[in-house]
């Protein structure tokens, strides 16, 4: 187990799962590094994750209401003044936001990418 997922609170499950991953397909920049560490493309669709690991692979982890706070609160911050929160597609807030959320996934040791539609995934 790596220790991000430790400290995290995650374990493996000891039955593993797959996916099907037929269909999936690859994209043709894979592995191309981007502005903070986002890289284009996704998952290969091979079966594995980056690690080495069968997708599908179960792991539980508990939740720290404090830590979620403290996230939810982080993004809530990016926003236009008012109630709720506003964030515009293709704003300096949007990208702001893509770039905190990339950076703790990263933190955490998971791949993080751009899809086409400009989405960031882990």
């Amino acid at each position: 187990m790596r220790k991000a997922d430790e400290a995290q609170g995650l374990r493996r499950s000891p039955r593993p799962t797959r996916l099907n991953t037929t269909g999936n397909t690859a994209p043709d920049r894979l592995g191309e590094r981007v502005s903070g560490g986002i890289e284009p493309g996704g998952p290969t669709g091979s079966g594995e994750l980056s690690d080495g690991l069968p997708v599908g692979e179960e792991v539980v982890a508990t939740a720290d209401p404090a830590n979620i706070g403290r996230h939810l609160s982080r993004f809530a911050a990016l926003s236009e003044p008012g109630p709720g929160v506003t964030r515009l597609a293709y704003t300096r807030l949007e990208r702001e936001a893509h770039e905190v959320f990339a950076a703790h996934m990263l933190a955490l040791g998971l791949r993080v990418w751009r899809d086409a539609a400009g989405n960031t995934l882990a």
